[in-house]
């Protein structure tokens, strides 16, 4: 089991691998940012669903590991949680700082809209009815080198008073 899990994981990273080197060829336009939002978050939400199955890799070793962050978001992430883990060493942040919640839609993300103005993309949930609002998120980008990378996401690299709200209010419908 722990060897088929290994290999799904290795599988993933290649086919993420594949995906970023065709980001990278192509010039940052709009569509091109939309792309490496939408890319990165549904590719770090398919590993949080994956995580608790098989703890072999952690969150930020996965950040680290991402071809599709820039050196400052990981940086930034980096740093995030070593001050929490500072401050509380037995909670640490207390959530996700790139989901800015403690939860998060499982489904997935879609582009929402974009604020050309300050270079953001906004994402929402794919099921916009498992969260009030449709969960949206903040996603950043940059271009590097001629090569496009998220730079910010949720609390990381963003600020403030960009965020998305209300990301805590999860809906339980009855069954």
């Amino acid at each position: 089991m722990r060897k088929l899990t290994l290999t799904l994981l290795i599988i993933l990273l290649i086919s993420c691998r594949s995906k970023v080197n065709e980001l990278h060829t192509q010039k940052g336009s709009v569509s091109k940012a939309e792309t490496a939002a939408e890319l990165f978050i549904n590719d770090y939400v398919n590993f949080c669903n994956q995580q608790f199955e098989n703890k072999a890799l952690s969150k930020s070793d996965w950040i680290e590991q991402s071809e599709l962050l820039s050196t400052g978001f990981k940086e930034r992430y980096k740093s995030i949680l070593d001050s929490a883990k500072k401050e509380d060493p037995e909670l640490g942040y207390g959530s996700d700082p790139i989901f800015d919640a403690q939860d998060y839609p499982e489904s997935g993300f879609s582009v929402k809209s974009i604020d050309t103005v300050n270079g953001l993309i906004i994402v929402e949930a794919k099921d916009k009815n498992q969260f009030e609002g449709g969960f949206p998120l903040v996603i950043s980008t940059v271009l590097q080198d001629g090569k496009l990378f998220v730079d910010g996401a949720g609390v990381i690299n963003v600020p403030e008073n960009k965020r998305a709200k209300g990301n805590f209010l999860l809906i339980f419908e009855p069954s």
